[in-house]
């Protein structure tokens, strides 16, 4: 049996459980670039994201209720991979946070256009009579 190669932590072989592979610095350059800090390990670490979590309540609560809950669920992943010492993976929940809410947002404006398109044409046809 061979030890693993490159994971994130270098004890997780003799601590009895599986380790992940590492994910490099090359998956999110430019938030490194803007936050690199040493760590005890070596590796550059970088500061904790914003988890978008008032954005992702209110893109379930006024936008599309489905998709906000989607972001609801990557903010709460945020801080808990970050408790977790999974840094890069809490950059990629943080981000697909705000992505969610984002398209929530775009989803309950274009359903609330169509809805006005029809309650236009609904009141035109109306006054026809």
């Amino acid at each position: 049996m061979s030890t693993p190669q490159n994971f994130s932590d270098p004890r997780a072989h003799t601590l009895g459980y599986p380790a992940e592979p590492y994910q490099s610095a090359a998956v999110f350059p430019e938030y490194l670039a803007n936050n690199p800090q040493p760590s005890m390990y070596g590796q550059a670490s970088v500061a904790k994201p914003k988890d978008y979590m008032l954005l992702s309540v209110l893109s379930a609560i006024f936008g599309f209720p489905f998709l906000g809950l989607v972001s609801v669920y990557f903010s709460v992943k945020v801080d808990k991979l970050w408790q977790m010492g999974r840094q890069y993976d809490s950059v990629r929940a943080s981000r697909q946070s705000l992505t969610w809410a984002i398209i929530s947002l775009v989803f309950a404006l274009i359903g609330w256009l169509i809805f006005g398109l029809f309650i236009m044409a609904f009141i035109e046809s109306l006054s026809k009579y």
